[in-house]
């Protein structure tokens, strides 16, 4: 059945492709647009552009007494047209660079956590281990939930960072009461702050030498700082700004009919409509990046984490096994590398 719609899809396809008529290209064309978030969010400002275009048009084609079209100088509008490049300009370089900043803090996050729970594999005993390493993932995924305004979320992407549910009856994940736990955190504590101090809490039960625990330490304060940034890289930019820049853009849009030639015709309208949309295009691109953790894809990283801290839980025995006999191996010294072969049994994961 599946080769069958497969068949019928690749014949759909040639035809489409053989069917070049105009109208076929203005339905595809169609559909693309349509699929567009970006021409869905500014259907309403566009159609109302257009009303005015055409409104313009109409009057002086038909109308405005002779000699007496409703027009404004075209110099008022290069003068202007210059001064809101500029303010566009500046505006999306900020958010360009907030999303950037947005994305490196990000991975600083993910790049400690991953360090974090391999050292707690490599020094700490197996229980100080699993109640540790469970932790770790909760803590991205509450940064999602606190960073998006998705609270009611916190809960399904709590259960996310226990990992796969096949591997979750040989793993000690984080359990039900321990979610409820964050969601019933005192009230003015953020739920990734709550998991941060449960983190901390937990690091000082972890029996390793003095000169490991300095480096979880300071993997710790990294990650603390890390989410300080991020918070304050979420707060939403200045909306008096935000709005003041589409409120000009607006008007200088409405008024650019104005200065349109007439000899144009429908054209006139058509070539206001692109401009609109170019504009009014890189404008909605500067608003969604202001909020840069609200266009991030955090999910795949999450799950990423989730897997790897337990695939270390699941197979702590035998990656265990092979970093003694790593330390084994490194006591010797590289003089005795032939006295240590590889057993059958060893295994190699990689993540």
């Amino acid at each position: 059945m599946q080769s069958a719609c497969t068949t019928c899809s690749r014949y759909a396809l040639e035809a489409d492709l053989k069917d070049s008529s105009l109208d076929s290209i203005v339905v595809r064309l169609g559909r693309l647009l349509g699929r567009s978030e970006t021409f869905l969010r500014l259907q309403k400002p566009l159609s109302s552009l257009n009303y005015i275009a055409a409104a313009v048009l109409a009057y002086n084609l038909f109308l405005a007494p002779s000699g007496a079209p409703a027009r404004l100088p075209e110099p008022l509008f290069g003068l202007c047209s210059l001064g809101l490049g500029l303010l566009i300009l500046s505006r999306v370089s900020s958010a360009t660079e907030r999303f950037s900043t947005a994305r490196s803090l990000w991975a600083d996050v993910v790049s400690t956590i991953r360090n974090l729970s391999r050292q707690a594999h490599l020094w700490a005993g197996r229980d100080e281990f699993m109640k540790f390493s469970r932790w770790l993932p909760a803590l991205p995924a509450a940064m999602v939930c606190h960073l998006r305004g998705a609270e009611p979320e916190l809960a399904a992407m709590l259960r996310a960072s226990r990992g796969s549910r096949a591997l979750q009856a040989a793993d000690s994940s984080l359990s039900d009461g321990e979610i409820e736990e964050v969601i019933g955190r005192p009230e003015g504590m953020s739920s990734p702050r709550y998991v941060y101090l449960r983190i901390m809490a937990l690091s000082t039960e972890l029996q390793v030498p003095e000169l490991q625990k300095t480096a979880l330490e300071n993997e710790l304060s990294r990650l603390s700082a890390a989410l300080t940034v991020c918070e304050r890289s979420s707060e939403e930019v200045r909306q008096q700004y935000t709005k003041q820049t589409a409120r000009l853009l607006f008007l200088w849009l409405a008024l650019l009919p104005f200065a349109l030639p007439s000899q144009l015709g429908v054209g006139a309208v058509f070539s206001h409509q692109l401009i609109a949309f170019g504009l009014l295009g890189i404008e909605d691109v500067g608003i969604q990046l202001e909020e840069p953790f609200k266009v991030l894809p955090l999910e795949g990283p999450c799950a990423k984490l989730a897997a790897e801290c337990q695939a270390l839980r699941v197979s702590w025995r035998r990656m265990q096994r092979g970093s003694e006999d790593e330390k084994a191996h490194l006591r010797l010294g590289d003089g005795s590398q032939d006295k240590l072969k590889p057993n059958g049994d060893q295994e190699v994961i990689r993540l």
